[in-house]
């Protein structure tokens, strides 16, 4: 049991890790990623690594959260505590994820219509999942976090929104992710393991 504590912590780590450095080695390095002198593109690379890291956040509580159990037995009560505060950093990468692309867009002198057009209806599922997940951490947050007992009743049945999160975010990583979509990519197949 003592080893499992360290692996899997170690795992997650290092999957996001290497997320990142898939992303960061297609812009160029990490000179190339946080290039003060384009700040346009500096505001894209970190809207796709916004993304990136909000999905495996999400792919995470997807993988613990079914198994509450066998975690809490193994790393003790707190880590139903621990899963909802990942929850909370999945969703403040979700919510800055838009933030940064609209940023590029106003700095770029794109519009956000202008943008989309390009893709298909893969683009809009983005911003339905992150409404969903909105709702979804705010109750569990409200009833767990907070001990709001009126959303206590409530928050498991509002919580099963998070596969369709996933699955939202999946369908629209795939096909249009920068980094994900190519057939090529070295993130799909971790994608598909997900």
């Amino acid at each position: 049991m003592k080893i499992a504590k360290i692996i899997f912590p170690i795992i997650a780590g290092t999957v996001l890790g290497w997320v990142w450095s898939v992303s960061i080695g297609a812009n160029g390095g990490l000179a190339a990623t946080f290039n003060g002198s384009d700040p346009a593109g500096t505001l894209y690379a970190l809207f796709r690594l916004a993304g990136l890291t909000a999905f495996v956040l999400v792919s995470f509580q997807i993988l613990t959260g079914p198994y509450m159990k066998f975690w809490e037995k193994l790393y003790g009560q707190n880590f139903y505590r621990f899963h909802a505060y990942e929850g909370l950093f999945a969703l403040l990468f979700a919510l800055i994820h838009p933030v940064l692309l609209l940023s590029y867009l106003f700095y770029s002198k794109i519009g956000v219509f202008e943008f989309a057009k390009n893709f298909s209806w893969h683009y809009y599922l983005g911003p339905v999942a992150l409404v969903l997940m909105i709702a979804t951490v705010g109750t569990a947050a409200l009833s767990v976090l907070f001990n709001k007992p009126r959303f206590q009743k409530s928050w498991h049945f509002v919580h099963f929104a998070n596969y369709l999160v996933f699955l939202f975010v999946f369908v629209h990583s795939i096909n249009i992710g920068t980094d994900v979509a190519p057939p090529d990519s070295a993130l799909r197949p971790l994608w598909w393991i997900f």
